[in-house]
């Protein structure tokens, strides 16, 4: 398990970044900063640049409450965070924020929208943008045995939880939790291929697609990507959440689960 630590989520003592940390157990407190060998201080670090040409980690990413990385998505920066994840690597985005869903779909090619007033209509019960749920657990052949014990149902708390609409997930995606018409907690399977082009980058392949291009010489590579639209603000609402975040850092962990087609993954 790894933790993004750059700018971007919030540190103080009491908000998301600080209790996501302490939830997970990391960080020695030095010159007044945590400090841990297990964060990634900077997407661009020689760190990061091993992790993306390697396989088999979760790095867990605290709400983006900051900034976030501006790089053109074609960009090399942006390229080795979709290496990452599709060299059998597992991402795990929390909180939601606007920043957030503005990285997963700038540099990752989505257009996974928040659920919006728009679609609740009078049942946005003057939520904004933010949906009330509550989101039962959805119990499918599919669910990960991780997040068989972890709580049937998640509850929104004022407006801590951002979930996604439905309807607009990319394919490959296996939800962990929903109502009717959102879900606040999914993951999806990122692929790559390599381009029948000389000296070309990656192309990313729906999962679906990637025995077609297998028998053509074209194996895929694929990893994972979590979304937990929970904050971590209130730590003291977060018991529910806590044990999903703590069952997805889990997933990476368990070979019947997390099946990456990566040739970089060890059988």
């Amino acid at each position: 398990l790894f933790m993004f630590w750059g700018e971007a989520p919030n540190k103080r003592f009491g908000h998301s970044g600080d209790n996501l940390r302490h939830l997970m157990r990391l960080g020695r407190l030095r010159g007044g900063k945590y400090h841990d060998p297990k964060f990634v201080y900077d997407w661009r670090s020689e760190q990061f640049r091993e992790m993306a040409e390697s396989c088999c980690t979760t790095l867990l990413v605290a709400p983006m409450k900051n900034n976030m990385p501006v790089w053109t998505a074609k960009s090399a920066d942006a390229q080795r965070l979709r290496n990452y994840v599709a060299n059998g690597n597992h991402l795990i985005l929390t909180g939601g924020s606007l920043v957030s869903i503005e990285f997963l779909n700038r540099y990752f090619y989505y257009q996974i929208e928040p659920l919006s007033t728009r679609v609740l209509g009078a049942r946005s019960r003057g939520f904004g943008n933010y949906s009330p749920g509550p989101w039962k657990k959805a119990v499918t052949p599919f669910l990960p045995g991780v997040y068989k014990a972890t709580p049937d149902v998640l509850r929104q708390e004022v407006t801590e939880v951002t979930p996604m609409s439905l309807d607009s997930l990319p394919s490959g995606t296996n939800i962990l939790y929903m109502d009717p018409t959102s879900t606040p907690a999914f993951q999806t399977i990122f692929c790559q291929r390599i381009s029948p082009l000389h000296g070309a980058g990656p192309i990313k392949t729906l999962p679906k697609e990637c025995p077609k291009y297998a028998k053509m010489g074209y194996p895929c590579s694929c990893g994972t990507i979590t979304y937990l639209g929970y904050d971590w603000h209130g730590d003291q609402d977060a018991a529910d959440w806590d044990e999903v975040v703590l069952a997805s850092v889990e997933y990476q962990s368990d070979p019947d689960e997390s099946v990456t087609m990566s040739p970089n993954c060890p059988a």
